[in-house]
């Protein structure tokens, strides 16, 4: 989790802080180019820490309810 936020966010938000610093300087095509190049990749990964944060916290209280479930109709058989 914490690799994913240093290598995929922060470093995803510092290289949006540099293109809109450097504005001026970028030719307009790759400016457009990069902006949403950037756009299309901060939305996937989105998506990716969303499912990252389901598998292995999220999801971790539905199994406990379904292990307590389980047991207590094994119990009750």
């Amino acid at each position: 989790l914490a690799t994913f936020i240093v290598f995929r966010i922060l470093l995803l938000a510092w290289m949006t802080r540099w293109i809109v610093i450097n504005k001026d300087a970028v030719p307009i095509i790759f400016y457009t180019l990069g902006s949403m190049g950037l756009a299309i990749i901060i939305a996937m990964n989105i998506v990716l820490l969303y499912r990252l944060l389901q598998s292995d916290f999220i999801s971790l209280k539905n199994t406990d309810s379904d292990i307590k479930k389980m047991t207590t109709k094994t119990v009750s058989n």
